[in-house]
């Protein structure tokens, strides 16, 4: 092997450790479709990279803290990176309307940040339609990290969509299969 191929392969081996090196965890909140006037559902938010975590600081507004859905639980150790291994909900941990934190660290050692991070239960009560933030950066506490580690997030969206639209989308669902059942009986 020449010189040049060795001083090549040797800068692009540093390049990519460096990259490696300079990679974060990263959460993409997505867009979630919730139904109308409706309490006890759903959101789940992920993590990804692999990076090894010692706690999290969980922070999630809705509407910017003023409107949309609010929250029923916030749950940050049932099924997620930290269910094995927490000292359990940190104090000062709360859940207001359309705000919450809550905070843990790990027993012992790390977690490895990929996979469920944390489940939002919602409540749509009293809302008929609607898009609404969901943000892990604009909180009141601030941006959701790891223990000080920061974190590459995408924030998203909640949608609540009108009931008119939902009626006719499902009208006419049912009426495209009546109108296949039809052609297949002929």
């Amino acid at each position: 092997m020449n010189t040049t191929v060795k001083v090549v392969v040797c800068v692009l081996i540093v390049f990519s450790l460096a990259a490696a090196a300079d990679a974060k965890p990263k959460i993409v909140v997505g867009t979630h479709y919730l139904n109308v006037n409706q309490a006890g559902q759903t959101i789940p938010i992920y993590v990804s990279g692999g990076d090894e975590v010692q706690g999290l600081e969980f922070n999630v507004c809705i509407g910017g803290g003023t409107q949309g859905p609010i929250f029923e639980d916030v749950d940050i150790l049932t099924g997620t990176i930290f269910e094995g291994n927490n000292t359990g909900i940190n104090p000062g941990s709360y859940i207001n309307p359309r705000c919450a934190y809550q905070g843990t660290t790990t027993s012992s050692g790390t977690v490895i940040a990929d996979g469920l991070l944390a489940t939002l239960t919602v409540d749509t009560t009293g809302l008929f339609s609607g898009e609404y933030t969901l943000s892990l950066i604009n909180t009141p506490e601030g941006k959701t990290n790891f223990a000080g580690v920061d974190i590459d997030i995408v924030d998203g969206l909640i949608i609540v969509p009108e009931p008119a639209s939902l009626t006719i989308l499902l009208v006419g669902s049912s009426l495209l299969i009546r109108r296949q059942r039809n052609r297949v009986r002929r």
